[in-house]
């Protein structure tokens, strides 16, 4: 593993599926410590630019995943920036060329490695092992929303239904509850510790494996980070849309579009609201990582 910071925000590189579920069993389950992951993508980063507390729950996270094709290339672009000499009057061009280059080379798939690992992917991948292995996991958050991107407050809980979908694809997962009854302001709180330790109790945990929480970037990071104390629980995860996903209140993009790393595009079609993180995604993230090789090179942490 490798880390980088790309504007300021550390993403950690160089690893796969199988490396983080290793390092979940292996060290965040074994020890008494609160752990959480962060899956990464561009719309954390700009988030990040102008929430600094944002940026240090992401830069203290035991893990922040590279959730994003964009994440991929901003640091294959930054390795290939420094390599070259800053000095060089031609050095501005260069970096525009590489820049260029490389989103090419994405679209082309040159040779470009696909580390992604997705908030859907590491979910199901929990589920899977505690199939098995009967790691206890909690599902909290998720909300419908309408064609303008409003939250729809209704009988429907996605995450009870992406729960009971998991149990008949997972049927020896141990899920011990679900609820998307709970909002993310600190007002609910309270409610939903006490649900949560409700369904502890019920089915035996002294301390949650897992918890998933679904409120969005930022607010589901910021709710287990303030909750840590209240809540026993070893790994807590920001899964964002998945339980839209898992509860088949939407479906995931096809999969040859998501081969093509396009799947902002199925999105965008399907939700017109989501066009401002779009266009914060591409083309302003790219934008703003080249204008940071020019003031400054990338920072690698060892």
């Amino acid at each position: 593993m490798r880390s980088k910071k790309i504007l300021d925000v550390r993403v950690d590189l160089n690893i796969d599926i199988k490396y983080v579920l290793k390092k979940i069993e292996d060290r965040f389950l074994q020890d008494s410590k609160f752990h959480y992951i962060c899956t990464t993508n561009p719309e954390f980063i700009m988030e990040a630019q102008k929430n600094v507390d944002f940026k240090n729950i992401i830069n203290k996270s035991d893990l922040s995943v590279p959730d994003g094709a964009g994440i991929l290339m901003a640091a294959s672009y930054l390795n290939r920036v420094e390599g070259l000499n800053k000095n060089s009057f031609l050095y501005p061009f260069s970096c525009f060329i590489l820049g260029l280059y490389t989103g090419i080379e994405h679209f082309l798939k040159f040779d470009l490695k696909d580390d992604r690992i997705t908030g859907v992917q590491l979910a199901e991948k929990i589920c899977e092992i505690s199939n098995t292995k009967k790691y206890s996991i909690f599902l909290l958050g998720g909300c419908p929303r309408d064609k303008k991107g409003n939250l729809i407050r209704s009988q429907k809980d996605l995450a009870e239904e992406a729960a009971n979908n998991l149990q008949k694809k997972y049927p020896k997962a141990n899920i011990i509850g679900a609820t998307s009854q709970f909002g993310p302001d600190e007002k609910d709180d309270q409610n939903t510790i006490k649900y949560i330790k409700r369904c502890m109790q019920k089915n035996k945990v002294n301390k949650l494996d897992f918890i998933m929480v679904a409120y969005g970037q930022y607010k589901q990071e910021k709710w287990f980070i303030r909750n840590q104390m209240h809540i026993p629980v070893k790994l807590a995860i920001g899964v964002g849309r998945t339980f839209d996903y898992f509860s088949k209140y939407d479906k995931q993009p096809p999969v040859w579009m998501r081969n093509l790393r396009i799947s902002w595009l199925y999105s965008l079609i399907k939700q017109p609201w989501r066009l401002k993180r779009v266009i914060n995604a591409f083309p302003i993230f790219p934008f703003k990582v080249f204008l940071s090789t020019l003031a400054k090179s990338s920072i690698d942490i060892k």
